[in-house]
């Protein structure tokens, strides 16, 4: 796996410095789902790897849900376009962990992918 993982994010690091993927729409696709997919997450099942996973009554969403068991997310991830993710958006999952609970989330702009284990 990682041989194939390292393979993949070379791929993708190429593929960022050629402009493939700049907008949230690109980097999600054709970065967080190849990622999630060579970790073990399957990336087409939604009760999984939720897409647009709702937060607390479901007015906020975040761009995906990684939930075990299925349905409840253990990891939020927060995409932004290409070099976009900045303290705001950092402070905003911050209240969706709190709201929700979840003790990883994640913001990935493409370039930058930033972990956080924010206080339970």
């Amino acid at each position: 796996m990682c041989k194939k993982l390292a393979s993949t994010i070379q791929s993708i690091a190429k593929e960022i410095e050629n402009d493939t993927c700049k907008s949230e729409a690109a980097i999600s696709q054709g970065i967080i789902r190849r990622v999630l997919s060579e970790i073990g997450w399957p990336p087409f099942d939604v009760k999984v790897v939720a897409p647009e996973f709702g937060i607390g009554d479901g007015a906020r969403k975040v761009d995906y849900g990684l939930c075990h068991p299925p349905g409840k997310a253990v990891v939020l991830i927060d995409v932004k376009d290409l070099g976009k993710a900045d303290s705001k958006g950092q402070q905003q999952l911050f209240s969706y962990s709190f709201h929700q609970g979840v003790p990883i989330v994640v913001l990935i702009d493409g370039h930058k992918w930033s972990f956080f284990y924010p206080p339970g």
